[in-house]
């Protein structure tokens, strides 16, 4: 387009604007939004208690609430959002989110002042906090999971896209630590007014958020390329089914991955979680050693941050595995030695989970399980930026929105079974121990899946003939076949186990799993298993 210019063009240079843009953007959303978060409940539960009711029933139910939101709608809103130009879809995003978190700010105001129609006002800020979570699931992911793999999509630019993944990643660690700090701080100094102070910040943060993305957007013609579904594809915004399908067909098998992911969320074996927190002091573990625990659970995970950039830089890459310069060997690359760092952060990950779970149970061991805690946080964090990574990498960039949707739907359904289990069978702090080894079980179980799909998961250098294929695709890996020319050579990254076989888009026919037509030729060195 005239007067437009490309962030990952020829003359383009290294799209470092680009990244910064994307990070800055992300944080002013993130921050603030997460500052809000912990603030409203406090501020419910001081609505309360300010006309002599001392009860956990308003935050509990906005818990619900966001809740049920994000596993009953967020598929179907992520699916809207692939049928949607990119800008187009942010805004109406982030309109939402602040129309949302003004009602919310408006309803507990009223609360405050007032002890009339008490269970509308309380209506009113649920109401609220479904449209804030609504328009804060496209706003916090887009940018990660569908902005940044399209401006860096490509052999050349998978270096970057994965420093930018990092740097979104600390972002998203840094905020969890700031934003219930400036939460804090304000309903500390102005009980009263403070959640004004939370609210309006989380308002306004999103205007320079939008503005940056903005700026992003104007410069790169690859960000408003259009996303075409299938005719076959229901984009309908109350369209479940579109959206699990899209998840459950992709061809690199991640809804293997997105379960693992989602099995993490039933733990009761976070630092900053209530339950856990709850249970130490319990213990007698003093306040000043539990905000050390948080703190050090936070550096743990930026840790694990880091040394997973390290390891997934310096790991080897497997030789004669396929040549360098055919199209698509740099991003297969990087998906080998991210699913082998990624294995190995899980794994620790679950080692610390089952060291925590036994320390439990041995007396004068309290001190050892809340250092595997903080241990196992390294491994978790180095897994998620892991696996933001893979999905970034793997999923079809028409289908990302819609598979970031359903994870959503899966973890809150994993946070959703892990208060249900605490309410009816582990609410005695002496029963705690239960809690954590069913914590440690679904961490096991979530390597387990990632290994099967690891196993399944292979990489090879194949040929196509002509343009037929019987053979899945995503959107990607066809634009890369088409820009190959000559014989149409390139490397094929793809999951080989069970998955949903339906048609996928138009790039395929549905019989994913049939033998290879004489038209497209393998090489078959498949690198080995994780």
């Amino acid at each position: 387009m005239a007067g437009t210019y490309s962030f990952v063009g020829e003359d383009a240079g290294p799209p470092e604007t680009a990244g910064r843009l994307l990070v800055v953007s992300h944080a002013c959303t993130t921050v603030f939004a997460v500052a809000w978060e912990f603030a409203l409940p406090l501020a419910l539960l001081a609505a309360y208690s300010r006309h002599g009711e001392e009860t956990l029933f308003a935050p509990a139910a906005l818990t619900l609430a966001q809740t049920a939101t994000t596993m009953g709608l967020a598929p179907a809103v992520g699916r809207r959002v692939d049928a949607t130009e990119r800008r187009r879809a942010m805004v109406c995003a982030r309109a939402v989110q602040v129309s949302g978190t003004t009602a919310s700010l408006v309803g507990v105001l009223l609360l405050n002042s007032s002890t009339r129609h008490r269970f509308s006002l309380l209506v009113l800020v649920l109401a609220g906090s479904c449209l804030e979570t609504l328009g804060s699931l496209v706003t916090k992911s887009a940018p990660k999971k569908d902005w940044a793999p399209t401006i860096f999509e490509g052999d050349a630019y998978v270096e970057e896209q994965s420093r930018v993944t990092v740097r979104l990643s600390n972002v998203s660690q840094i905020a969890e630590v700031l934003g219930p700090f400036f939460g804090a701080v304000a309903l500390a100094v102005a009980p009263r007014t403070g959640p004004v102070a939370v609210g309006a910040a989380a308002v306004l943060a999103e205007l320079p958020a939008q503005l940056l993305l903005d700026a992003l957007y104007a410069k790169s013609p690859e960000l408003r390329r259009p996303r075409t579904l299938s005719e076959d594809d229901d984009a309908s915004f109350l369209s479940l089914r579109s959206a699990w399908l899209a998840s459950l067909s992709q061809p690199s098998g991640a809804a293997l991955l997105t379960a693992s992911f989602a099995m993490l969320f039933f733990t009761a074996l976070a630092p900053h979680g209530a339950v856990l927190t709850a249970y130490l002091a319990t213990r007698d573990v003093h306040p000043y050693a539990i905000s050390l625990f948080r703190a050090l659970g936070a550096a743990a995970g930026m840790t694990g941050i880091s040394l997973f950039s390290t390891m997934t830089k310096t790991t080897p890459e497997k030789p004669k595995l396929f040549k360098p310069e055919i199209p698509g060997a740099a991003i297969a690359s990087r998906v080998v030695a991210i699913r082998e760092v990624a294995g190995v952060a899980l794994a620790l990950q679950a080692s610390a989970a089952v060291v925590a779970a036994a320390c439990l149970h041995i007396p004068h061991a309290l001190v050892v399980f809340m250092a595997a805690v903080v241990l196992s946080r390294a491994g978790l964090y180095a897994y998620d930026v892991g696996y933001l990574e893979l999905q970034q990498l793997l999923v079809d960039e028409r289908d990302r929105a819609a598979c970031s949707g359903v994870e959503s739907a899966l973890c809150g359904a994993a946070e959703l079974g892990v208060a249900v289990y605490t309410l009816t069978a582990c609410s005695d702090p002496r029963k705690f121990g239960s809690l954590a080894n069913a914590s440690a079980t679904f961490v096991i179980a979530s390597l387990l899946t990632f290994t099967f799909w690891a196993y399944f998961f292979h990489v090879h250098e194949h040929v196509h003939e002509h343009e037929s294929q019987n053979h899945f695709h995503t959107a990607q890996q066809s634009r890369t076949l088409q820009e190959a020319g000559g014989d149409r050579t390139h490397v094929h990254v793809h999951y080989g186990g069970p998955r949903v076989s339906v048609q996928y888009h138009t790039h395929a026919t549905p019989t994913a799993h049939t033998a290879m037509s004489p038209a497209h030729s393998h090489t078959h060195d498949h690198d080995a298993p994780l």
